[in-house]
């Protein structure tokens, strides 16, 4: 999988305003080896504020991917792209293992997805 490589800012999980955002790809990268951990990079459009009218590219990382569960109506998301497919995102921190671990429920309309992960990487892209 090939990371973005243009120019970005990068957020913290509450500045992102995720409401009424559109998924444009979801991409996994998985280990080769027992050294490695899965990664999962989704790019979203999402508006910079409540205010703005104007969507922008984001990047999102979850590294050290645990699980994922995914259950995505693909006819519902082209349904909402103008209106906006993702309905909120929610970061959870958790204890597994004796290891910080994120979990990120991403709610859209016509699904959902969860991701066990370290601490998601967010970027802006300018």
């Amino acid at each position: 999988m090939e990371l973005c490589q243009s120019e970005t800012s990068i957020m913290k999980y509450e500045n992102v305003y995720w409401h009424d955002g559109n998924i444009k790809s979801i991409n996994s990268k998985l280990p080769l080896s027992g050294k490695e951990r899965a990664l999962i990079e989704i790019s979203f459009e999402l508006y910079k504020n409540h205010d703005s009218s104007d969507l922008q590219d984001y990047s999102v990382v979850f590294p050290k991917v645990r699980e994922t569960f995914q259950s995505i109506d693909f006819d519902e998301l082209i349904d909402h792209v103008n209106p906006g497919s993702v309905g909120w995102v929610d970061q959870t921190e958790l204890i597994i293992k004796n290891q910080k671990a994120y979990k990120y429920t991403i709610s859209l309309c016509g699904g959902r997805i969860i991701i066990f992960s370290g601490k998601a990487k967010i970027k802006r892209m300018l």
